[in-house]
């Protein structure tokens, strides 16, 4: 006797079920992908903190290579006398980084996914290390978390992003256009800089830089990401939820939670706070000088001062050459624009060191207009201090860094 043909509704609730079974597999598959993406960022920031630059050697460095070659990459030659290497894992508009045919696809998948599913938000981490001479001279990191719509101002999806890299030197430059934030930070934390730049759309961006000396504690503050926003079923909303650091910057203060009328008001003027040697590691020109006459004339925009100085000694400065007599002024902040600093002075007579960025290729005569800490007494105490910073320069220029 032939069994009777199944109804239509037992049909159905099989393809249900099958459905959801396949529902919660792709579900699984998809969140637990990104718990292990979590897993390997925190476990990949954890080695790139145990680097220590200009100590760590080549073979370290081939460890970390092997152990991470499945998501690694290395454009040219990778020697111990060069090497620039890189790490990317995760999944974002930057491209997909997860080995295989399957793992493509799923992460695909869970981008789609993510559309309803915040904790599924695209994010990658991106790490790079360069070795120089046999040990690790640079090193930076980027991390990027997308944020679902309506979370910032009522606003459309955006992205977290958080940028660190070492430097010799946190001086902007043709060299490296990227180094952002204003060097009056500098008198409240020496070792790094930061900024957010002016370009970027549908998101919230932080570009940090520290020198390569600074102290190791710091750098592990400055690279302390929480991966838990890779996670999370709240979505991470602000660059402070991403790096804890970040809190303390404000760099997006009119949005950012705990803004009030009082943390807008600026602070007094101030004089030059910056430390001597910070000064000897960013500023390109140290030139010790007489005055040899102080000019005041009127102008269309009232009374100046013109300072004619006389080069006796160049202690920083490919371009010049002692003995050279030049106008070179002291700082002087615009007065409508209040709390910018204390005008600096110099006196017919007096011997100064110079120091600022001179960023012309042929020699004088042209006028200098110092920016703020430009003038400093000619003692061998200030020398000293600025000689330290010239010590913490190093040969190595890259190009395309982050």
């Amino acid at each position: 006797m032939k069994k009777p043909f199944p109804s239509i509704w037992r049909i159905v609730h099989w393809a249900l079920l099958a459905m959801l079974a396949s529902l919660v597999l792709v579900l699984g598959s998809a969140y637990g992908s990104q718990w292990l993406l979590r897993w390997r960022s925190e476990r990949l920031m954890a080695e790139m903190h145990r680097i220590r630059l200009f100590q760590t050697d080549w073979a370290e460095a081939q460890k970390l290579m092997h152990e991470w070659g499945a998501w690694g990459h290395y454009d040219g030659n990778c020697t111990a006398a060069d090497c620039r290497y890189e790490i990317t894992i995760g999944h974002s508009g930057f491209g997909v980084n997860e080995p295989g045919w399957f793992s493509l696809q799923l992460a695909q998948l869970q981008f789609r996914l993510a559309e309803i599913l915040p904790a599924l938000r695209p994010s990658t981490l991106n790490v790079r290390f360069v070795v120089h001479a046999g040990t690790v001279w640079r090193q930076s990191a980027l991390v990027v978390v997308n944020v679902p719509s309506g979370h910032w101002n009522g606003q459309g999806e955006y992205s977290l992003i958080v940028t660190t890299k070492s430097e010799d030197r946190l001086r902007r430059s043709p060299d490296d256009p990227w180094i952002l934030g204003s060097d009056a930070q500098l008198a409240e934390h020496p070792y790094y800089k930061v900024g957010r730049p002016s370009g970027c759309t549908n998101c919230m961006a932080a570009r940090v830089t520290y020198s390569t000396h600074a102290p190791q504690s710091q750098i592990d503050e400055l690279t302390n990401f929480d991966f838990s926003c890779f996670t999370r079923w709240q979505s991470c909303r602000w660059l402070g939820d991403l790096l804890p650091k970040a809190w303390e910057w404000r760099l997006y203060s009119y949005f950012e939670p705990g803004r009030s009328l009082a943390s807008e008001i600026p602070s007094p003027p101030w004089p030059c706070d910056i430390p001597l040697w910070a000064l000897g590691r960013d500023l390109n020109t140290v030139l010790a000088v007489e005055v040899l006459k102080v000019n005041r004339r009127k102008d269309w925009s009232g009374f100046r001062e013109e300072h004619i100085v006389r080069v006796d000694d160049v202690l920083k400065g490919v371009i010049w050459r002692k003995g050279v007599v030049m106008e070179a002024n002291p700082y002087q902040p615009d007065e409508e624009v209040p709390y910018e600093g204390i005008a600096e002075k110099m006196e017919e007579g007096k011997r100064y060191l110079l120091v600022w960025n001179d960023e012309h290729d042929d020699p004088p005569p042209f006028a200098v207009g110092l920016e703020r800490c430009g003038v400093q007494e000619d003692t061998p105490y200030v020398r000293s201090e600025l000689e330290k910073g010239f010590e913490q320069h190093d040969d190595l220029r890259l190009r395309d860094w982050y």
